[in-house]
């Protein structure tokens, strides 16, 4: 079985993924994808380049978890031996379910997190971009910002990920 996602992302235009459906339990959508090799490639050359993950490793699967009543997603990106190489948090508006299709809105901000829980914060320029050509309303942009700080405290604190991904 698949889920059809819907991924808007603020001044860009949407992108529909397939991926393989997991479970829907009402509170979250979870899938499951491994990546092809070419695709595994692209992803991986892109991540090691940008310093998330270690050179010579190459991503092998994603589970992701998007959330009905979250401000944010959570990517579990691990090798092809099941490995953790770290995880993906998009700042997102929460999930919805029209018909057989999911849809959701990137609200730009992300943060890397480490197997070791340290923690990389992305996208701040073209979050302030995003500002100063008023793609935001001032409610967007304060979502964004206060659920970055919370998934930031709960890393700290060693909340994230086992809250999330049981």
């Amino acid at each position: 079985m698949q889920a059809r996602i819907n991924y808007a992302r603020i001044g860009k235009p949407s992108t529909l993924y397939t991926e393989g459906f997991v479970a829907d339990d009402g509170n979250k959508l979870k899938t499951f994808s491994v990546a092809p090799p070419e695709i595994s490639l692209q992803w991986s050359a892109r991540r090691q380049q940008d310093g998330l993950i270690p050179q010579g490793r190459l991503i092998g699967s994603v589970e992701k978890h998007h959330f009905y009543n979250e401000y944010f997603t959570i990517l579990k990106i691990c090798d092809s031996a099941g490995h953790l190489l770290g995880y993906y948090c998009d700042i997102a508006s929460p999930l919805q379910k029209i018909g057989d299709e999911y849809f959701l809105t990137d609200r730009i901000l992300d943060v890397w997190v480490y197997p070791n829980l340290t923690i990389r914060e992305l996208d701040w320029s073209e979050f302030a971009e995003a500002v100063k050509g008023n793609l935001l309303t001032p409610e967007i942009h304060d979502q964004a910002v206060s659920t970055l700080e919370r998934l930031k405290a709960e890393i700290s604190d060693n909340t994230f990920p086992s809250a999330y991904l049981l």
